[in-house]
C-alpha cells in the first residue's frame, strides 16, 4: 500500500492516509490538497495549475495551453540534449507531437517551491508509447505574468538542480 503521513512543525504525526498500491494518482491528489491547505496556503493561485498538470493527459494538455501560456511564452531547455529555446508556437507544436505519440502522457510533481512570481518543481513526465512505458524526470522553473499565465519555463535535468535554484532565486524576493 501507499501511506501518506502528515506531521506537525515538530515532526509529530497528525494524520495517516492509506491508499491501494496502484492508486498513485489519488495519493498525489491528497498530498497536493494537504500541501495547498497547509505549507503552500499563501500560494493557492498555483493550486489550479498543479492540479491541471497532474490530471491532464496529452490531448487535454494541448487544449489548455491557450489559457495557461502568456502570448509571449518561451521555453528554454538547458538539458544537455534539450531543445534550446522555443517560442510559444513551436512549444505548442512539440506538445501536439508528444500527445499524438503518447496520448496518455501526464506530468507528476514530486516537489514544488513557490514564490509570487513563479515556481520551481521536480517532475516526471510519463506515459506509454507503442506498448511500453516511459518516464522522463525534469526540473522546471516557471515565471508567471500578472494574470497568472506562464511566460517563461526553464527546463533542467535532475543533475542541474543547483542551476534551477539560481534561476528560481531570480524571481524572488516577491515584489
Amino acid at each position: 500500500s501507499l501511506v501518506l503521513l502528515e506531521t506537525d512543525e515538530r515532526g509529530d504525526p497528525v494524520a495517516t492516509v492509506r491508499f491501494d498500491a496502484d492508486d498513485l494518482d489519488a495519493a498525489y491528489a491528497e498530498l497536493d490538497r494537504r500541501f495547498f491547505a497547509g505549507e503552500a496556503v499563501g500560494f493557492a493561485h498555483h493550486a489550479r495549475r498543479v492540479d491541471f498538470y497532474r490530471r491532464a493527459d496529452g490531448a487535454q494538455y494541448v487544449e489548455a495551453l491557450e489559457e495557461l501560456l502568456a502570448p509571449d511564452f518561451v521555453v528554454i531547455d538547458h538539458s544537455p540534449l534539450g531543445w534550446g529555446t522555443l517560442d510559444r508556437p513551436a512549444y505548442v507544436e512539440s506538445v501536439k507531437a508528444l500527445a499524438a505519440l503518447a496520448p496518455d502522457c501526464r506530468t507528476r510533481t514530486d516537489h514544488h517551491w513557490f514564490c509570487e512570481r513563479g515556481s520551481l518543481g521536480v517532475h516526471v513526465v510519463f506515459g506509454t508509447h507503442q506498448g511500453g512505458a516511459f518516464e522522463q524526470p525534469r526540473v522546471t522553473v516557471s515565471e508567471f505574468d500578472a494574470e497568472g499565465r506562464e511566460r517563461r519555463r526553464d527546463i533542467y535535468t535532475l543533475d542541474q538542480l543547483d542551476e534551477a535554484r539560481v534561476r528560481f532565486e531570480e524571481l524572488r524576493p516577491d515584489p
